[in-house]
């Protein structure tokens, strides 16, 4: 840092010197530069902006800003980078360049051959540098255009060509420059004629007294007249221009009634560019500040939310650009995915790229190869289309093909059942779409109605983007697991790119309802049966949805193109290539021809002709190779670091498995996992990005990513948390080793972060799928989630169960179209998804707006049906009669309902009812039992609307017959009590049984039959071997019980615990499962043990003193069954607690006691002593035997002393003293 400034210092000093008097010191100092705060794309428009505010034009100067702008550690890695030299050194004074006015074109190109020379191009092409900057820096944009489309030109031929070109126009004195947006040419100016000049705008045709900007106010001298342009005071800063936003846009010529009313130019810079997925075509403008566009794109780009604008646009004629509002969005380039601000206009007939976007795609060379003019592609697109069409017109026919040289053939396993599925509900307001929709169908030759079929699939209606809908059957239900999967082999993407090898342009074909060109065979047309509202169908064409279709299209593609070269087709998509424009002209047409041939047709408008790059299979294919698409990496460049431990446990688990198949990747996150210790304090540092960043770097290398297989099996992975989704899709080896294919991620916007975690979970498998829709559909995959729930919504061969929410309804619907199975993954073993989902890249609102579109569309949808359904009844009473009297013969019908039906049809036309009043009455009777009510309800309920003859019987029948009511029927009416055989004495019969847990603890709880004694044992483990040891203790008091009584639970019918009583002689009687009842004297006393405890729980005395106090009380009760205390039946005796110190003694057992203490004592002599008495009293401080000599000075009671032993006081019995000259007589004790 000091090295640093004391360089700065010195250049500083020299600069100043040269530049005084032209350009003035900055204001303030720029935020320093450091990479792990942001991107320097970010940080080079902020500086920018700052050089313009300080008003720093001098190139040394700005050199001395940047390098002041960096922080110590990019200065230093900078300074050795430039060694031996300083970056004081250096210039970029070369890429500056530009023809002036005066220069020739052979001047130009000497001045760059000039600077060329002082440059250090030592990685870099010179004769590369001096075309490219040639090309930029020449005035005359139309051959700068003509120049950007030529491919390996050298300097010497555009010289010669921008020459020519002058020389032809007479224009070699002078280049002159058109400006990007001229104003529109003003009617009424004569060919030929002398041009007046408006005073007021400078522009010719008109007078100022008819200018429509006489009232405009100039924003030089803010006076009314005129504009600024042809101003001829002096320079001022009016108030207008002093509030004028830095960001306006600068000379941008623009009408107030018409923001894009631009003449029509021969030569228009355009360019086209995916914003938000979707390709836009644009106006290059290097003198517009902002990027903006018509309402028109903003729709067309899927209408993402506006924002309010936060600047104010003007033209340069003053008036004010009123915008709709301003939104990010994702730009696609060659060099990768930004994000950029773009504004949108009220009215307007242009999109306009202006310099944010620009500058935002770097220098030249990325401009050169993201906007290169195709004109010329486009001219030679047109062209050709025009002649394949003409030539080819039955290809390019609409309708629906007819393929002519072969049918498809679905064979059935052997052994297989057939599967009959109802249709799925559909509301009214879709009958008439549906139902126009199979019509459609029928007179396309699709589908033939059908009166009966073993085999029917449900369908499934789509709607379009345009609002048509499309009718997908859902084979999925039954079909597809009982068919012979074709085997034939999807072709490999290195095979595709080998036959397009060499391609300079490429041509992409879409077929038009690619499957349902081809026909079935009459097997087939069997077994593919759809079941509608307005009953069934086959297919007489191939579906969609059909296990086998992929391969056997597959076969039909390869068939028809064999031959060819430079062609690929997989599945529907063909594409193909030519070294030459002849060439691929040849190709096209023997391409057109074979499908021709077959009868197949196209969609013209969703083909490409003669393109320089195409998107296919995941790859970008161009004339200079094939490339990785740079969405398939995007969530791992573009995601975050951690910041907080949770965040980098989840980026820490999707390393830790990857690391099974990268072993190099523990070592990479060493330093992150020190992170992760528990001393550890959360610092993140220099050191820990780098290591996020090798670690992305290597989780998007070829040792983990891979192109797709159509033969390898694929997994989607998806996962959710509350800050966004995230999906992974890979290939699964046989030895277990994981390629992933790519990785999507996306934040949750604030309507989706309001869903339940199981729709959060949903939206994440339902966003993996369509954005990974081209590598699964058409073929098996394995659908991963961590969500349990979701497998039995989604992997239902059933449809959709009708107890899900209607959002997961709509999805599971949306996910028809594919063929998967759902597997459930433990979260700790979903980390790969895991963390895409916790570190999201960024919003994905081209999904998100399409999505939501879809969800508004679905949900309307499905809430009308469900009001419908609600509302709907098989038969409506006015529908009935209105019918019923249009109709002689359904007149007579009532007739006989109303009076009995006769023994014999008396006319032909009414035998289908004879049978219809039986069937009727069936249907009746399903409805009437379709929630399964009882006999008697039944009946009330058939009263109020029908009747026929013995009906109370038949309801009676169905109610009887009906097997859901059987398995799910109550308890049958409860027998009378039997009691227990009474137990004649203690500890005969015991009932054991758990209680708990009761505040974490376990019970282990015995009951005597005869006492109602209660034992409870705490139970650190219910096991066998533990109830065995308890058991034991309490046995080893009161001995082993004839009968023991518990529950069936695995403790008590364990071999060890038969074992036990066996061997002590104990008969083991078990209740009947699920019954407690059969054990009730145990239940009861543990139901009044867990009701104490819980009473007592604000004492705050232990839980075992309560405990025991609880037993005690019981045992001290009489039991209302015996009417005696437990302690009494048990012990034969009444156990003394602290209530009989309530009770004085007796006399009788005062004197009985004396008695006993006399006979104790008669036999021994009797000794007495007096207060102030020396006695010896015998000494325990030292030797036991020993007798010390002392002073008697109080008494305690009859023969309790208290004597003075010099200066201590000892606590003595009588037998403890003597008289001082009295010995130990014999015999007695010492």
């Amino acid at each position: 840092m000091d090295e640093q400034k004391t360089v700065l210092s010195a250049q500083q000093s020299t600069e100043s010197a040269q530049t005084m008097g032209t350009a003035r010191f900055p204001i303030g100092a720029h935020r320093p530069f450091n990479p792990e705060e942001g991107t320097w794309d970010t940080w080079i428009l902020q500086f920018r902006s700052y050089l313009k505010i300080n008003v720093i034009n001098d190139s040394n100067l700005m050199r001395s800003c940047l390098l002041a702008s960096l922080t110590p550690n990019v200065f230093e890695e900078l300074r050795r980078s430039c060694l031996p030299t300083t970056p004081y050194d250096f210039t970029a004074n070369f890429f500056r360049i530009t023809q002036s006015d005066h220069q020739t074109p052979k001047q130009f190109a000497n001045c760059l051959r000039e600077a060329a020379g002082h440059c250090n191009f030592e990685s870099f092409n010179t004769e590369a540098a001096l075309v490219l900057q040639f090309i930029n820096g020449m005035k005359n944009e139309e051959i700068k255009l003509r120049l950007l489309a030529k491919e390996n030109i050298k300097l010497d031929e555009a010289l010669s060509f921008l020459e020519m070109y002058e020389e032809i126009h007479g224009c070699s004195s002078r280049v002159t420059m058109q400006e990007c947006h001229a104003v529109k040419e003003t009617k009424g100016l004569k060919s030929g004629g002398v041009s007046n000049v408006c005073h007021c705008c400078g522009e010719a045709g008109h007078f100022a007294k008819k200018c429509k900007f006489q009232r405009s106010k100039c924003f030089k001298c803010g006076k009314q007249g005129h504009l600024a342009k042809v101003c001829k005071h002096p320079q001022k800063l009016g108030k207008s221009q002093k509030q004028r936003p830095l960001n306006s846009w600068k000379d941008h010529k623009l009408y107030a009634d018409g923001i894009y009313a631009v003449k029509e130019r021969a030569h228009n810079f355009e360019v086209t560019v995916k914003i938000n997925g979707k390709s836009i075509r644009m106006e290059l403008d290097t003198g517009a500040a902002v990027t903006i566009v018509t309402p028109e794109c903003w729709k067309s780009i899927g209408s993402p939310k506006l924002n309010r604008a936060t600047v104010m646009l003007r033209s340069f004629t003053g008036h004010q650009v009123n915008l709709k509002g301003e939104t990010m969005v994702t730009v696609e380039g060659d060099t990768g995915t930004r994000k950029l601000v773009l504004r949108v206009a009220k009215n307007g007939a242009t999109n306009v790229m202006g310099q944010d976007w620009i500058n935002a795609f770097g220098a030249s060379e990325t401009l050169r190869s993201l906007l290169t003019n195709k004109k010329e592609v486009n001219a030679v697109e047109s062209r050709t289309q025009n002649d394949v069409c003409t030539e080819f017109p039955e290809v390019f026919e609409d309708g629906l093909g007819h393929c002519t040289k072969v049918k498809a053939h679905v064979e059935l396993k052997d052994g297989v059942v057939p599967v009959f599925r109802i249709p799925f509900p559909l509301a009214f307001a879709m009958h008439d779409a549906v139902g126009k929709e199979l019509e459609r169908y029928v007179d396309m030759g699709v589908l033939a109605p059908i009166d009966r079929s073993a085999w029917a699939a449900p369908i499934v209606t789509v709607k379009k983007p345009n609002g048509k809908i499309r009718i997908c059957a859902d084979f999925s239900t039954g079909l597809n697991d009982r068919l012979m999967v074709d085997s034939y082999p999807i072709p490999r993407p290195e095979d595709l790119y080998q036959a397009l090898r060499g391609g300079k342009t490429f041509t992409k074909l879409d077929l038009s309802e690619a499957y349902l060109q081809v026909e079935l065979d009459e097997e087939s047309k069997k077994i593919l049966i759809i079941n509608t509202h307005k009953g069934l169908y086959h297919y007489n064409r191939l579906p969609f949805g059909v296990a086998s279709a992929p391969a056997i299209f597959q076969r039909v593609m390869d068939t028809m193109l064999a031959g060819i070269p430079n062609v690929a087709a997989y599945l529907d998509d063909i594409i193909l290539t030519g070294a030459t424009d002849d060439e691929h002209r040849r190709t096209l047409k023997l391409v057109l021809g074979r499908l021709k041939e077959f009868g197949l047709r196209i969609r013209k408008e969703k083909c490409t002709f003669f393109q320089r790059e195409v998107e296919y299979l995941g790859h970008i294919l161009s004339s200079k190779g094939i490339r990785a698409d740079p969405k398939k990496t995007a969530a791992i460049v573009n995601m975050p670091l951690p910041n907080n431990i949770a965040k980098l446990r989840s980026f820490l688990g999707m390393c830790n498995y990857y690391t099974e198949f990268v072993p190099k990747l523990a070592e990479m996150c060493s330093p992150l996992n020190q992170l992760l210790r528990k001393d550890a304090r959360w610092k993140w540092t220099a050191e820990h990005t780098k290591a996020v960043k090798r670690v992305k770097q290597l989780l998007n290398s070829p040792l983990l990513l891979t192109h797709y297989h159509p033969e390898w099996p694929i997994v989607l992975a998806a996962d959710a948390s509350n800050e966004g989704i995230g999906a992974v899709v890979y290939h699964r080896l046989r030895d277990g080793t994981v390629k992933v294919i790519a990785h999507a991620s996306k934040t949750l916007n604030a309507a989706q972060r309001n869903y339940g975690q199981i729709e959060k979970e949903a939206l994440a498998l339902v966003y993996g799928v369509k954005k990974f829709h081209k590598y699964l559909w058409g073929r098996r995959f394995t659908l991963l989630t961590d969500h349990k729930p979701l497998v039995s919504i989604f992997g239902s061969k059933k449809g959709v169960p009708q107890m899900a929410a209607c959002r997961l309804t709509r999805w599971a619907i949306a996910l028809m179209n594919y063929s998967f199975d759902i597997e459930y993954r433990s979260t700790k073993n979903f980390c790969q998804a895991d963390c895409l989902s916790r570190l999201p890249s960024s919003s994905d609102e081209l999904f998100d707006a399409n999505f939501d579109h879809r969800e508004a569309e679905d949900e309307l949808t499905v809430k009308q049906l469900i009001v419908e359904l609600q509302a709907e009844l098989p038969v409506t009473a006015r529908v009935i009669a209105e019918e019923t009297e249009k109709d002689s013969v359904l007149k007579q019908v009532k007739q006989f309902v109303l009076s009995g039906w006769p023994e014999k049809c008396p006319r032909e036309e009414l035998r289908s009812y004879f049978i219809k009043r039986t069937e009727l009455s069936v249907l009746v009777l399903m409805k009437l039992h379709e929630t399964h009510p009882g006999r008697e309800r039944m009946v009330s309920m058939a009263r109020q609307f029908c009747w026929w003859p013995a009906m109370n019987k038949d309801i009676e029948m169905k109610a009887q017959s009906c097997e859901g009511c059987a398995t799910a029927q109550k308890n049958p009416a409860k027998v009378a009590v039997k009691p227990w055989e009474v137990a004649d004495r203690p500890w005969k019969r015991i009932h054991v049984d758990f209680a708990g847990p009761i505040n974490g603890k376990m019970f282990l709880i015995i009951v005597d039959a005869h006492s109602k004694w209660p034992e409870v044992l705490h139970m650190p483990h219910i096991t066998t071997e533990q109830t065995i040891e308890s058991l034991k203790t309490v046995f080893a008091r009161f001995g082993f019980p004839e009968v023991l009584v518990s529950d069936n639970g695995t403790q008590f019918t364990a071999t060890e615990f038969t074992i036990f009583c066996a061997e002590n002689g104990i008969r083991h009687v078990t209740s009947a499962p699920y019954h407690a009842q059969s054990n009730g004297q145990v239940e009861r006393f543990i139901d009044t043990f867990k009701r104490a405890l819980k009473k007592s729980t604000n004492d705050r005395r232990p839980q075992k003193d309560r405990l025991r106090e609880f037993l005690m009380t019981y045992r001290i009760t009489p039991h209302p069954s015996t009417k005696l205390t437990p302690s009494e039946m048990f012990l034969k005796r009444r156990i003394r607690t602290v209530f009989d110190l309530m009770f004085p003694r007796g006399i009788e057992n005062l004197e009985e006691q004396k008695r006993k203490m006399e006979n104790t004592s008669g036999n021994r002599a009797d000794r007495q002593f007096k207060i102030g008495e020396t006695v010896m009293v015998r000494d325990y401080t030292r030797d036991r035997k020993l007798w010390r000599e002392g002073v008697i000075v109080g008494q305690q009671g009859q023969v309790t002393w208290f004597v003075q032993v010099g200066r201590m006081r000892w606590k003595r019995h009588t037998n403890q003293m003597r008289h001082k000259n009295t010995g130990i007589a014999d015999g007695q004790e010492e």
